[in-house]
């Protein structure tokens, strides 16, 4: 007889129920696995918007401080400015009103 025919058939259904089962358990473990890394991989995500957020969050922050204080340093000198030279000051002031006006008055007639 053959390996085939000397078979008892109960032992090849008890080998299928094992192999089904070592089947069913290995797709269970795979499916852990897979939330594990994708739970990992959202934490990772996050993470890493959480420092991109961060670090612009650190740079707009310093970028503004930089503009504040220049524009401080920019009123102090035009303080100075005026106050050392009040006549050029208002002409210049007086000139610039002028030019703005022609700019936004528009045509009429």
């Amino acid at each position: 007889m053959t390996d085939t025919q000397d078979r008892d058939p109960s032992s090849d259904s008890a080998g299928s129920s094992a192999v089904q089962q070592r089947l069913h358990d290995a797709r269970e473990r795979l499916a852990a696995v897979g939330e594990s890394v994708g739970q990992r991989f959202q934490e990772a995500r996050s993470n890493v918007a959480g420092e991109r957020y961060e670090h612009t969050v650190e740079s707009l922050r310093g970028g503004y401080d930089r503009v504040r204080g220049d524009m401080g340093r920019a009123a102090h000198d035009v303080n100075d400015y005026v106050q050392m030279h009040p006549a050029k000051a208002l002409l210049v002031a007086a000139g610039v009103g002028f030019v703005l006006g022609l700019v936004f008055r528009g045509e009429k007639g």
